[in-house]
């Protein structure tokens, strides 16, 4: 559902020099359909074209060629060289004016302006207006068009209830809201997302999270070797839930690196989520892949249908002692490398384009 509110959003952050891309992506993460979202965009767009149009100048009138004037002190072999069809008219090679008698000169000038060029305008006049009545019969009558059975086919999933993300730094969330939005997707675990900044403690206070900075235990920032930056925890109740890695960009500021979901409440749509076994983990994804890497020690398993999602496994529940670790940078393993019951200790989510 388009508000005012949304709309005047996204004019803000248009001003703020956001991409639309990053804009919808705001959007979407707290609660947006995409559809509405790219309803209030082309609305937006139109309603600009319009006022465009409207305030553009009218052409410059252009001055018409004056014909010659002719002389009636010339002699007649003069008016016979301006009667003679095969000379250029209104070409007057002595710079002299003769009569020429029952002649009426032809002139070269500018042609009259077409009609047509002002029909164009008129019809295009017409085809903005038919738009933007559309644009608007269609907001004013989106509830009885969701009614309709090929807009429910095409978007089953959507709603009246949507949070309105009003233009601040973080935008407050309602608590309830934050509570319900627990989903893993690619680049987002819940309200947090992969390249952000790192949210603000008043932010978190108003959705019910805080959050406490641990030195050491977050990502390398620059070459292999050098210490370990900031890890920032993120919990509601006393109880750990996710870590946030960052990194630091070029120009000094710190973005989301990589988001590591500790606790069993954040959830893929499929329902796999920290917590689980391997044995059950593999029956959501049949098309798993599981693997070692030296770079972070990490056992990890993997399905194609998230990219950016990753499974870590508990080292322990590795049981094939006489398989050699570490020679390449990825070692592919089998199921029969684990025990049935190792569990899944994190959901790492990182950057993806």
């Amino acid at each position: 559902m388009i508000t005012k509110e949304l709309v005047d959003f996204i004019k803000k952050m248009r001003v703020e020099k956001h991409s639309d891309a990053e804009i919808q992506s705001m959007l979407v993460a707290n609660g947006w359909l995409s559809v509405d979202v790219m309803e209030a965009f082309q609305g937006i767009d139109m309603a600009a074209k319009s006022v465009a149009t409207r305030e553009t100048p009218p052409p410059t009138p252009v001055a018409r060629a004056q014909p010659a004037v002719l002389n009636s002190e010339m002699p007649a072999s003069i008016n016979k060289l301006y009667a003679n069809p095969v000379s250029p008219i209104g070409v007057n090679p002595l710079n002299v004016n003769p009569p020429i008698n029952n002649y009426e000169p032809r002139y070269v000038g500018i042609p009259k302006e077409k009609s047509g060029n002002h029909k164009g305008l008129i019809t295009s006049f017409v085809l903005i207006f038919l738009l933007l009545a559309l644009g608007i019969s269609g907001y004013y009558l989106r509830d009885n068009l969701k009614s309709l059975p090929v807009v429910s086919y095409f978007f089953p999933r959507v709603i009246d209830e949507v949070v309105v993300l009003p233009p601040a730094e973080n935008p407050v969330i309602p608590v309830e809201t934050v509570k319900q939005n627990t989903e893993i997707v690619t680049n987002r675990v819940g309200i947090f997302n992969t390249i952000d900044s790192i949210p603000t403690d008043d932010f978190l206070a108003s959705t019910g999270y805080s959050m406490k900075e641990e030195l050491g235990t977050g990502k390398i920032s620059g070459a292999e070797g050098d210490p370990k930056g900031s890890a920032f925890i993120i919990s509601r109740d006393n109880t750990e839930l996710l870590r946030l890695l960052p990194i630091t960009y070029p120009d000094g500021s710190n973005k989301i690196s990589e988001i590591i979901v500790t606790s069993p409440n954040f959830r893929t749509v499929e329902g796999a989520s920290a917590g689980m076994t391997i044995s059950d983990l593999i029956k959501i994804y049949p098309d798993f892949r599981v693997w070692y890497t030296y770079v972070g020690n990490m056992f990890v398993l993997e399905s194609p249908q998230h990219k950016g999602v990753q499974f870590l496994l508990d080292k322990t529940g590795f049981i094939n002692s006489k398989k050699k670790l570490g020679s390449r940078e990825i070692d592919m393993l089998t199921l029969t490398d684990f025990d049935s019951n190792t569990k899944i200790t994190s959901v790492r989510v990182f950057y993806v384009q």
